[in-house]
């Protein structure tokens, strides 16, 4: 058998590229196994999402069945909603109208003889314009006389005269007076 030296190729270089290479090929299996268990862990991750994604989109569509359903009770359910917001809107706005409309009617009780309440508008703000009718003269004089009183005027924090007219037929006058003013604030104790 014949030996032959390779002269083309030096052993040292060689060792050093058959290093290199076997680094080489070490480096890549090792860059494939993170791949590969990368793609593994991203697989089931994925599989995981599709999961929970058809169990929320199965709870979907049991809620819009229910929906459905119910879509009766909903609107009720809407219908009363709105009905409270407005009785809480009412509620907020009411002008508390009654208490003061008791307050002048008893207060006119103790006038003698009694006028009578024309017309009454009360504002949120206790603000009042009232017209009072009278069937004679001496009536409205005597009126006149206790609308000065302090038992009257102690329910008013201010009033005024607003207007006064007279209408005659043929054998009946009739006196009307309007007053404006604003109720004294009503202690809700008391009642």
């Amino acid at each position: 058998m014949k030996k032959r030296i390779n002269l083309l190729i030096k052993q040292k270089k060689y060792l050093q590229e058959e290093k290199l290479f076997y680094y080489l090929k070490i480096s890549t299996y090792v860059i494939f196994a993170i791949f590969f268990i990368s793609f593994i862990f991203n697989t089931l991750f994925l599989i995981q999402n599709k999961k929970n994604l058809d169990l929320k989109k199965k709870e979907k569509e049991m809620y819009l069945q229910f929906l459905l359903k119910n879509k009766e009770v909903e609107a009720k359910f809407v219908y009363f909603q709105n009905k409270s917001s407005q009785v809480k809107n009412i509620l907020k706005n009411d002008v508390n109208f009654y208490p003061y409309y008791s307050l002048l009617k008893e207060s006119l009780k103790y006038a003698s003889p009694e006028p009578v309440i024309e017309s009454i508008s009360i504002n949120k703000d206790r603000t009042t314009t009232f017209v009072l009718g009278f069937d004679s003269t001496s009536q409205l004089l005597v009126f006149f006389k206790f609308a000065e009183s302090p038992e009257f005027l102690k329910n008013f924090s201010e009033l005024s005269l607003h207007q006064f007219s007279l209408e005659e037929n043929k054998e009946v006058k009739n006196y009307t007076l309007g007053l404006i003013g604003k109720f004294s604030l009503l202690d809700e104790t008391k009642n």
